[in-house]
């Protein structure tokens, strides 16, 4: 075979008819064909342009909502205005790490683009559209805050009045949020005042408005809520401390209470001599180990009111406050007390009051 004057030994048919992406080989260059023995020279690389894969990767988290069939949507930053949609055609069984994060590696079959040049090699980010909603209304998710599982939002109600709203969301992208609840179309709904901070100095100093880094906020709000949940915790504990206490006194009470029962054996036999009843008995000692309970309270209570008027005394209200006796606690603590006097006096009381009369006074 001859092309033009050149003689033609061998004629190397392609595979696939399609566009020539790259060329190996110059005239001139050497050449082996494939064998068993030896890999081939690669002349060139070809490819059928109406037959585009994106490849990609998609995170662990993600990765499990994902399944093949379903739509996306690819931007190529060399075309902006480009409207380019795709099928997920493959999801790998098989993950890999990547700098620290595991990744699934993903194909997605690029549809027919009418107006527009696909090249391979471009960039390209794809959205994998799980869920559609149209005709909702939306607000940018920045503008959301979540406090105490409740989502809120700022309104603006008039020229110099706000409104701390709670909403209900539904669909999010990442970057706007499905308002279901709780917000009507058209009403103004404010940056947080954190976010307009950087926003402002973020384009006088020509820094990105979305780095946090960039600037350093003190904000007085969150470290008081911080501090309230740090506080809560010294509550919780100092209760279990106090509760311990409490039990630990009714403990020595009750202890008390077994010895005055055995040094008070003959004058128990005596009164049961005399006519006294079970029941007399049991009342005379639980009520002697509910008086000892009260005493201790009552003296408890005097020490804290004492220690209050002591601490109000010295100058340091603007670090720690106010010192002040909290009603609520101190009912607890009563309760708390009187449920400890029984408990404290029932159980010497029963033994005093199941006594034998004669084996008391034979002691």
């Amino acid at each position: 075979m001859t092309i033009g004057d050149e003689a033609v030994e061998t004629v190397i048919t392609s595979p696939i008819q399609g566009f020539i992406l790259e060329k190996m080989v110059e005239i001139g260059d050497p050449v082996v064909p494939l064998t068993t023995f030896q890999e081939g020279t690669a002349l060139m690389t070809m490819a059928k342009m109406d037959e585009l894969l994106f490849r990609g990767t998609v995170d662990e988290i993600d990765v499990g909502r994902l399944a093949e069939g379903m739509p996306v949507e690819i931007t190529i930053g060399a075309l902006p205005d480009a409207r380019i949609e795709g099928r997920l055609t493959k999801i790998s069984l098989k993950g890999r790490d990547e700098e620290n994060a595991t990744l699934f590696p993903v194909e997605i079959a690029v549809l027919p683009l009418d107006g527009a040049a696909l090249r391979a090699g471009y960039s390209a980010n794809a959205h994998v559209i799980i869920e559609r909603r149209s005709d909702v209304l939306v607000i940018p998710e920045r503008l959301v805050r979540f406090e105490d599982e409740r989502t809120l939002v700022t309104v603006r109600r008039g020229p110099e009045e706000t409104e701390e709203r709670e909403i209900r969301t539904g669909l999010s992208d990442g970057i706007t949020v499905e308002v279901l609840d709780g917000l009507a179309e058209g009403e103004r709904v404010l940056e947080p005042l954190e976010a307009q901070v950087y926003e402002v100095l973020g384009a006088k100093y020509r820094f990105n408005a979305g780095d946090e880094d960039a600037l350093a906020v003190w904000d007085t709000a969150e470290w008081e809520r911080m501090f309230g949940f740090l506080f809560l915790g010294f509550k919780i504990f100092f209760a279990i401390v106090g509760s311990f206490t409490l039990s630990v006194g009714g403990i020595g009470v009750a202890n008390i209470m077994y010895i005055v029962v055995r040094e008070r054996t003959n004058e128990i036999g005596i009164k049961r001599s005399l006519g006294a009843t079970r029941r007399s008995i049991l009342w005379q000692f639980l009520t002697e180990s509910m008086l000892i309970v009260v005493a201790g309270a009552a003296l408890g209570v005097v020490v804290s009111l004492g220690v209050v008027k002591l601490m109000s005394l010295v100058p340091m209200q603007e670090i720690v406050g106010t010192p002040t006796i909290s009603l609520q606690v101190a009912a607890v603590t009563m309760a708390l007390l009187a449920f400890i006097a029984v408990l404290a006096g029932l159980f010497p009381a029963r033994r005093a009051a199941t006594l034998d009369p004669v084996e008391c006074l034979r002691d």
